[in-house]
């Protein structure tokens, strides 16, 4: 865990149009919170900021944070807001902290090797993109490796095979990271028999329909003879 040294100013407004204002500026909100201390709402410069969380490896960094005049304080960035569509820091969490007790992060997870599956034609499938541990401030990692070279197909690495050391995993023992899973087989359907119209079965002649003609019989009336008087 690296630390790192940040100076921020206590702000006195808040809203929208305080931040909106900040932002502008090349300022970013911030808040510092933990040890049963009341909040403070401050600024920080956000080039300084981006640097120092680059320089960090991640977001799990200790900073000394030194606000105006005030003897540097030791903190933990506990949260970093970015912007839904440009992904910029908009806001950012301190979490003040004691070094002698142990704090709750989540870590992200980064896969190393080439699963022997996907050599096979299986495809990788990361299930788990960060876990949540706890641990001494000092001995926060800036993410978790986990090796997948031994997967075969329709094999998988859970929390439970996980064996990190001075950190306690609170993610549940049974959640799957990591699995590989067998390619995906496309079958090829025949076209169906297209149906000709009007089509003729070889070797059978059409039949003709049988026209019957019916004379009708004509009744010849006798004229009446008139009768004598």
């Amino acid at each position: 865990m690296k630390e790192t040294l940040l100076e921020a100013e206590e702000r006195a407004g808040s809203g929208k149009s305080v931040t909106r204002k900040l932002r502008m500026s090349g300022m970013l909100p911030a808040v510092l919170y933990g040890m049963e201390k009341k909040p403070q709402m401050l600024n920080v410069n956000g080039r300084d900021l981006t640097r120092l969380l680059h320089a960090g490896g991640g977001e799990n960094v200790l900073v000394d944070l030194v606000v105006g005049k005030a003897n540097p304080e030791k903190v933990l960035v506990k949260e970093v807001q970015h912007h839904p569509v440009t992904s910029k820091i908009v806001h950012i969490d301190f979490l003040r902290i004691d070094l002698t007790k142990k704090v709750t992060v989540m870590v992200p997870v980064h896969i190393v090797g080439t699963a022997e599956g996907v050599k096979g034609g299986g495809v990788l499938e990361v299930v788990s993109r960060e876990l949540e541990v706890s641990c001494l401030p000092m001995d926060i990692p800036t993410h978790i490796a986990v090796d997948v070279t031994a997967l075969k197909i329709n094999d998988a690495i859970h929390v439970a095979d996980l064996q990190l050391g001075k950190l306690e995993i609170l993610t549940d023992k049974a959640r799957t990271i990591v699995t590989v899973q067998p390619p995906t087989v496309i079958k090829e359907v025949a076209p169906a028999a297209e149906a000709v119209e009007g089509a003729v079965v070889e070797g059978e002649a059409a039949a003709e329909p049988e026209v019957i003609t019916e004379k009708k019989k004509e009744k010849e009336e006798e004229p009446e003879k008139g009768k004598k008087k």
